[in-house]
């Protein structure tokens, strides 16, 4: 009798357990980019890296801010790609960086692009975005670390305003050309096509569970018309502003880097 007991105990103690776990988990696979991020922005936030947005009638400014401005350094400002946002860019780079750097991660245009108006979209949208920025942010001089779309942003404010920047980090910068690999335009219609964007996207791809690759397709299907309207507008737009002519102009200290296997910017095109 006792030993019935005891069985039936652990029996009932088993399904709290697995219904506890599926309660916690649940919620992860209806919005796991969402669940991500949350976590990671309060991870980043014990590291002392704060999350804060500014609006007025004509900006909205969503950024991460941490250290302090000092004499002896410049501010760092990151400048992430099309298509991406700050945190997902930078989320793993920014704690170290800001140990001894007060430094910025600026939300460009292209993070928000379901709110664009593709028509007037282009690079001087965006430098004029990342400058105002600044001035609201009474921030004179920077140093940049910028990736793809946001290298050519940077390479243009350097080359316009030479007095605001010091030095140029540029990772797989756009800018040069307005010719668009294939990649760029891949969209995620289902399952497979997902693993394979991450697969081109990694190097070494990371292990990407089925709830998340579904995540990535339907938010891929509810954008992708607006994506790729938006897309072409800022190459149409932007043409007249690539740097190839005038980055020997730009006497700013600058470290290029960029991957020999990179599938969305060819090194062709570096």
């Amino acid at each position: 009798m006792k030993k019935a007991f005891y069985k039936k105990k652990r029996y009932w103690l088993l399904i709290f357990i697995i219904l506890g776990l599926g309660l916690f988990i649940y919620p992860f696979t209806q919005d796991p980019l969402g669940h991500f991020q949350r976590s990671v922005a309060k991870v980043l936030s014990y590291a002392g890296i704060e999350e804060h947005s500014q609006a007025s009638q004509k900006d909205f400014f969503h950024y991460w801010e941490a250290g302090k401005k000092t004499k002896q350094h410049n501010t760092l400002l990151l400048l992430h790609g099309f298509g991406g946002n700050s945190l997902w860019t930078w989320m793993r780079l920014m704690p170290s960086l800001s140990q001894e750097r007060h430094l910025l991660a600026l939300d460009l245009l292209a993070s928000r692009f379901m709110q664009i108006k593709p028509q007037t979209y282009s690079v001087q949208a965006e430098a004029d975005h990342v400058l105002r920025f600044l001035e609201k942010q009474q921030v004179k001089k920077i140093d940049i670390i910028a990736l793809s779309v946001g290298g050519w942003i940077a390479l243009k404010i350097a080359h316009e305003h030479p007095d605001k920047v010091g030095r140029l980090i540029l990772i797989e910068s756009a800018g040069l050309t307005t010719e668009i690999p294939s990649f760029a335009r891949l969209t995620l219609d289902n399952r497979e096509r997902a693993q394979d964007f991450m697969n081109r996207l990694f190097y070494h791809p990371p292990p990407v569970p089925d709830f998340a690759l579904d995540a990535l397709v339907k938010a891929s299907n509810r954008i992708k018309k607006h994506y790729l309207k938006t897309l072409d507008f800022f190459i149409k737009n932007s043409a007249p502003q690539v740097m190839d002519e005038k980055i020997k102009d730009i006497f700013q200290k600058t470290l290029i880097l960029h991957g020999r296997q990179d599938q969305v910017i060819p090194l062709e095109h570096a």
